[in-house]
């Protein structure tokens, strides 16, 4: 079915009559709301068409909605499984803008999306890939998966959240208790609220703050996620094998049980913390005086004096010898290890890192390398540098 060159003044219903077929929309503006309760896989095209609101209602089987050339869709409401495309869009073209999922169907999502909302319990949302400027969760049990090739700028929840996939995300904003479990390449996580508990399943963030607000916060890294730099402003739980750079530790209470030691602890003045199992920082023992010290006789010195052993000439390395290779658990997909790399460079922003032929992605804050790589290949052994 064609519907082109058309001004519709009122709203626009594609029923379930027409069952699998293919929807074409061309050159055609709805002033009042399209409602989508048929069609199906087979898509609905929209090329140079203007919709002020998308609903779909169909609840059997995903509705696909192609948006293409200088096609503007201003809302789309999601009230059954959907999967919303942008292609071959026209540069200045809005596509979709605002999606509001009310489903616990999975929606699919591929292009460049502004805000979308999350106000179903148990909603399922997947970034095929493309972009999105603003995730906001409003209720529990919701699960947004983001694969290697989608963006998240910003995601806020209220709720409890799960995060999976290997897309990137900017900044996550955790304002409900939880639990929450993550998984993905993050710039920055911050938790806002008491008694949260997160679990880092797998990935890397560059930044982890916890608020000064958030008290009783839990966090458990596994084995393949590693954190830049963990900030704690409020009192903090960690435990887990998960490998931390830095922690920042500003207030009391904090306690760091994981199986490795963070690469380096910093505490702010009269704070203390206990780090895998060592109040920190370390009391120093009073130097006894020399009336307190035991007196012995001394004897006269009959041995040689022992020649001073001179010290190791210290080993060069070029600025593209790996300096630190680190070998995480498998990954989400099966057969995949996380792996990081650090050179000895001063500043490799310069340089290229490959593992097993697979290009890693470089950490501007750490000045580390990372990425996922066939476990056949993660090895120190297929690291090329150039």
């Amino acid at each position: 079915m064609v519907l082109q060159n058309s001004l519709i003044t009122g709203n626009l219903y594609i029923t379930d009559a027409v069952t699998e077929g293919a929807v074409s929309l061309i050159n055609v503006e709805v002033a009042g709301e399209a409602v989508i309760s048929g069609a199906g896989v087979n898509s609905v095209l929209m090329q140079d068409s203007l919709l002020q609101q998308l609903t779909i209602t169909r609840q059997d089987s995903p509705v696909r909605v192609i948006c293409q050339g200088e096609t503007e869709v201003s809302a789309a409401l999601l009230q059954g499984p959907a999967v919303l495309v942008e292609d071959e869009l026209a540069e200045e073209a809005a596509g979709f803008a605002v999606v509001a999922v009310e489903t616990p169907a999975e929606a699919m999502l591929s292009g460049s999306f502004t805000t979308v909302h999350l106000s179903e319990a148990q909603a399922r949302l997947h970034l095929a890939a493309g972009i999105i400027d603003k995730i906001l969760v409003a209720a529990s049990g919701c699960q947004v998966n983001a694969a290697a090739d989608a963006v998240v700028t910003a995601l806020e929840t209220t709720a409890p959240l799960t995060l999976v996939g290997q897309g990137g995300w900017q900044e996550v904003v955790l304002a409900a208790a939880g639990p929450h479990q993550l998984a993905g390449i993050f710039e920055k996580i911050s938790i806002l609220a008491q008694d949260t508990e997160v679990t880092l399943s797998s990935g890397s963030v560059a930044k982890l703050v916890v608020a000064q607000d958030a008290a009783d916060v839990s966090l458990n890294l596994q084995k393949n996620c590693q954190v830049g730099q963990l900030e704690l402003n409020g009192k903090t739980k960690v435990t887990g094998s998960g490998i931390i750079a830095q922690a920042n530790i500003n207030c009391a209470g904090v306690v760091i049980a994981t199986e490795k030691s963070p690469g380096k602890a910093v505490l702010s003045k009269g704070v203390t913390a206990l780090v895998c199992g060592t109040e920190l920082p370390k009391k120093e023992e009073p130097v006894k005086t020399a009336a307190e010290r035991p007196k012995t006789p001394s004897k006269p010195s009959t041995s040689k004096p022992k020649p001073k052993p001179q010290p190791e000439p210290k080993p060069t390395h070029k600025p593209t010898d790996v300096k630190r290779y680190v070998i995480g658990d498998k990954v989400l997909v099966p057969g995949e290890l996380t792996v990081t790399v650090e050179l000895y460079a001063a500043d490799p922003s310069g340089y290229t890192v490959e593992v097993g032929g697979v290009k890693l992605k470089y950490n501007a804050q750490y000045k580390f390398f990372f990425g996922s790589v066939e476990e056949n290949a993660a090895r120190r052994g297929q690291v090329n540098v150039y």
